[in-house]
């Protein structure tokens, strides 16, 4: 039986897992607080393995490891972990991981699964990963996925994550996606023309989209104003025409990609927008990861690359 940590820049997931995941604890402090109060990310981790085993009526004898993913592995988490170079498949991340040990939390071992980077020569081909090469690998075991694919994980930092049949992650690239959502509809011009909330989809999303491939994003962002302030948009048409802008670059790497299926996980506002898109403006076979399998994979991928399943 294992505890896996899914560690984020401002929240952790703990679970308990036993072939499956038994339960879930969530602890409001990431990777963000563990730069500036290590002690407290330490407590606050110690207690949420408690939690976890008295809900449970468990020992600690019960548990064989603690397993760990995500921004948990960077400076601000437990233990720094260097990331493993792409390509990189379940055998690679097994080789770089990382055992630790941490008394003041818990008595037995944590193990520490590295994320993968992206070095080129330049910017344009440099990146990095935490946490989601265990969730792509959850997902494809949990879905049986056999054949090459792209994977879209919409976040605050969304990733596009790009494998062969065998599951190996061989390119990604990171879109700011969330936060410039969440920092256009509240910190902008634009605040008072989007609605984020209420509004719903419509076929304005395609405008967006395509709007944005032609003229760029900048001059489409403004586009969203004057169809709102202007041309009399309501609040549906303004904001799907945003949404199209925002997610064009996402939707044109798809699109040039050779993987013939996408598999959109992530929460739903980004998933169901980008899922239209994909279906009308591509030709891949979408395919949507159900919730629950999302809420899984994780934890699912630390076992598997742990055990090298």
């Amino acid at each position: 039986m294992y505890i896996t940590i899914d560690g984020g820049t401002t929240n952790t997931r703990l679970s308990l897992f036993d072939c499956t995941v038994k339960d879930t604890v969530r602890l409001n402090m990431g990777a963000r607080l563990g730069l500036s109060d290590k002690e407290g990310f330490f407590g606050g981790i110690r207690k949420s393995i408690y939690e976890l085993l008295d809900k449970n009526g468990l020992s600690e004898n019960d548990i064989s490891a603690v397993l760990a993913s995500g921004m948990i592995t960077s400076e601000g988490g437990l233990l720094k972990v260097d990331h493993v170079p792409a390509p990189a498949g379940i055998k690679e991340l097994n080789k770089g991981i990382k055992e630790a040990k941490f008394p003041e939390i818990f008595p037995q071992s944590f193990y520490f699964i590295p994320g993968v980077r992206m070095f080129g020569d330049n910017f344009a081909n440099t990146d990095v990963m935490r946490g989601e090469e265990t969730e792509v690998t959850g997902i494809r075991h949990l879905m049986d996925i056999k054949e090459a694919g792209t994977f879209i994980l919409p976040g605050s930092h969304s990733k596009l994550i790009f494998t062969d049949e065998n599951g190996t992650i061989y390119d990604f690239f990171t879109a700011m996606t969330g936060e410039m959502i969440a920092s256009l509809s509240s910190g902008t011009i634009l605040a008072q023309n989007i609605d984020l909330k209420n509004a719903r989809i419509n076929d304005m999303l395609y405008e967006g989209c395509e709007y944005t491939w032609a003229q760029g994003l900048n001059k489409s962002l403004f586009k969203v104003r004057i169809l709102s302030s202007f041309l009399g948009a309501d609040k549906d048409d303004a904001y799907s025409f945003f949404m199209g802008c925002v997610l064009a670059d996402e939707i044109r790497a798809v699109k040039a990609s050779e993987a013939k299926s996408v598999y959109i996980a992530g929460k739903a506002q980004i998933k169901e927008a980008e899922a239209m898109l994909l279906k009308r403006l591509t030709d891949k076979n979408v395919i949507m990861v159900p919730d629950r399998i999302s809420d899984a994979a994780t934890s699912f991928g630390m076992v598997r690359i742990f055990d090298r399943v």
